[in-house]
């Protein structure tokens, strides 16, 4: 459910009706949500309100900073078990403003508004900072300008930090990122400071480019009752207080949007969109930063195998060390094909040495490889992992790319899929395809409301690749002797796409000449070529087990 929650000051007083008049028109409200005003300074009664009987009218016994009222923003959300938005009160809501904000990611996202892109239809122009007499009276002008930016394609921007007029913080994220600093003083960089914490929990910040709203801006503050001097004093205080706490470097990024302040190696990071691993080094050099623990997140490999030990302790041993348990999903038949005997594939898991007792055994009858696969998240989610690691018995890994990997895992928790590019080898290590697949499977998915949907494809429409720099998978799939892939092609699940003959056009044609292309079993033109491997290339699990060619 979703609680909405909009703070009205007696400076701001007069934009409340026109903000909740344009609420209520354009806001597709289901029936658990909840509408709360806060009444700042006591400035409204209730029979004004009688308009919107969805308003539940709270008044504070004293006028609150912005962030206290944030924080009884949020303990609402808490009572409501709801995500929070946090709206101010001089807003102009617009049609279409809500649903690009319902994203099922754990992330901060806002509105935009005048303050980003301006406008004019007519005799009506949308400037960053406007008064209500401005817009009064151009209803017509301001609806064909909302038309206008909604026929445009837009998406999400991920960006440092945004200001809170119009957000959108899940219950997860506020959960784990608490309350408001109120040591910011009346209001100011409350806002960024909160965008800072999320990114050091794993969350992200972005603005929706299609959720569009008119901001007033300033009408509680430095464009309302503050002088020249009561502006400074504010600004002065919260910046000072941010340094403080955070440090001058994160207070120019943070809050002044300077680059400057990032060193070579953060803007390499940046330039991979690792804003958290950015903020976190930075934030490491404070006080404050040095007191952060990273948050903890329960990994287990989810292994569906069924008579193929040729890679299976190279794959096994790969992730061993990083991963919080490995599941062996053992089925009593093949996904395709006739049955054959598990023995040797229990014997082989039964050898590999387990010194932390990492290793889980599941036995089932499984009609399809997209039934096992699900059995296996079943089986994540009832003993509490966080994430699924697919790891299929020929895949292979090195071991500090993994742990890079893993790392922006925790960076990007909001991230519910990740998929890699596989190197994959051809007839034994020392061969692989030129150029890698464009085809990326899903290879960490978290555990709880997705699922696999179609063999190693998921629900979630949502997913990112994992940078090839930073970590690749070794597709030992058509690593193998002649009788292996001939036992492989006729089990495999893609055993009904087969291009006819092609174990003996394409794979034993081979052999005898090693320049055919288009070598793929189903999709020819995804292995278009075969090159050398240097063993300096191989991740440890498989120079370990080096052999040399056939001649």
């Amino acid at each position: 459910m979703n609680v909405f929650v909009m703070i009205s000051t007696a400076a701001s007083g007069e934009y409340t009706v026109h903000a909740l008049r344009s609420f209520f028109a354009n806001t597709p409200l289901a029936d658990k949500d909840t509408f709360y005003l806060i009444d700042n300074d006591k400035s409204l009664r209730k029979e004004d309100l009688k308009e919107w009987p969805r308003v539940n009218l709270c008044q504070n016994p004293s006028p609150y900073s912005f962030a206290k009222n944030a924080n009884k923003a949020i303990e609402l959300a808490l009572e409501k078990k709801g995500d929070l938005f946090l709206l101010n009160n001089d807003i102009i809501f617009c049609e279409n403003w809500l649903e690009p904000l319902l994203i099922e990611i754990p992330v901060i996202i806002s509105a935009i508004s005048n303050q980003y892109i301006q406008y004019t239809f007519g005799d009506l122009t949308l400037r960053p900072c406007m008064d209500l007499s401005d817009y009064l009276n151009y209803g017509y002008e301001f609806n064909s300008i909302i038309k206008a930016h909604h026929s445009k394609q837009w998406s999400y921007r991920q960006v440092l930090s945004a200001p809170f007029f119009c957000v959108r913080i899940p219950k997860s994220v506020f959960q784990e990122v608490g309350n408001f600093d109120c040591s910011f003083g009346k209001g100011g960089a409350e806002d960024n400071d909160y965008c800072l914490r999320a990114y050091l929990q794993g969350f992200g910040v972005f603005l929706s480019l299609d959720s569009y709203v008119l901001h007033f801006q300033g009408k509680s503050t430095w464009r309302g009752p503050e002088s020249k001097e009561d502006t400074e004093a504010r600004n002065k205080r919260f910046l000072r207080v941010f340094a403080e706490k955070w440090g001058k470097r994160l207070q120019r990024l943070m809050i002044f949007n300077d680059e400057s302040s990032i060193t070579k190696k953060g803007q390499k990071l940046l330039q991979q969109n690792r804003i958290s691993a950015v903020l976190k080094t930075m934030a490491s050099k404070t006080q404050k930063g040095k007191r952060l623990k990273n948050p903890k997140i329960k990994i287990a490999a989810v292994m569906c195998v069924y008579d193929d030990c040729k890679w299976l302790e190279a794959a096994v041993k790969s992730v061993y060390e990083k991963v919080d348990s490995i599941y062996f999903m053992v089925g009593n038949r093949p996904w395709n094909g006739e049955k054959g005997s598990n023995k040797n594939t229990l014997e082989k898991i039964a050898s590999i040495k387990d010194p932390r007792s990492k290793f889980k055994l599941i036995k089932g009858k499984w009609s399809s490889e997209t039934e096992e696969r699900n059995a296996g998240l079943e089986a994540l989610k009832k003993d509490g992992f966080d994430y699924c690691f697919v790891l299929d018995s020929d895949e292979v890994y090195d071991k500090k790319q993994l742990a890079e990997f893993f790392k922006l895992i925790t960076e990007k928790r909001y991230v519910p899929a990740w998929r890699i590019r596989m190197l994959t080898y051809w007839k034994s290590e020392h061969f692989r395809i030129e150029p890698p697949e464009a085809y990326q499977p899903v290879v960490v998915l978290k555990v709880g409301d997705i699922v696999f949907r179609d063999k190693r494809e998921i629900s979630s429409p949502q997913s990112e690749s994992i940078p090839p720099e930073l970590c690749v998978m070794h597709h030992m799939s058509y690593a193998r002797s002649d009788n292996e892939i001939l036992r492989k092609i006729s089990t495999f699940s893609h055993a009904d796409q087969m291009i006819p003959n092609w174990y003996e056009n394409v794979w034993k044609a081979w052999d005898e000449n090693m320049q055919l292309r288009n070598l793929h079993p189903c999709w020819p033109d995804a292995y278009q070529e075969v090159v050398g491997v240097p063993e300096e290339l191989l991740p440890s699990a498989l120079r370990s087990r080096l052999r040399r060619p056939k001649k």
